[in-house]
């Protein structure tokens, strides 16, 4: 139970980063500065990396 919540959680949070990573690049591209004044995409991309090496090697343990 808890472990099919906690795959769920991280697959949806992996979604949310993908969708969140490509609008304020695209707000980036269009108004340059509007973004990185406030956050740096490279964090946001980082923690999309580090969940997707996460969900990968969850998937990979899965079908053993």
């Amino acid at each position: 139970m808890i472990k099919n919540f906690i795959s769920i959680f991280i697959y949806e949070l992996f979604y949310v980063l993908t969708g969140a990573w490509l609008i304020l690049a695209c707000l980036e591209l269009f108004w340059p500065g509007i973004i990185l004044a406030y956050l740096n995409l490279n964090y946001v991309l980082l923690v999309w990396l580090i969940i997707g090496i996460i969900i990968l090697s969850y998937d990979k343990l899965a079908q053993k």
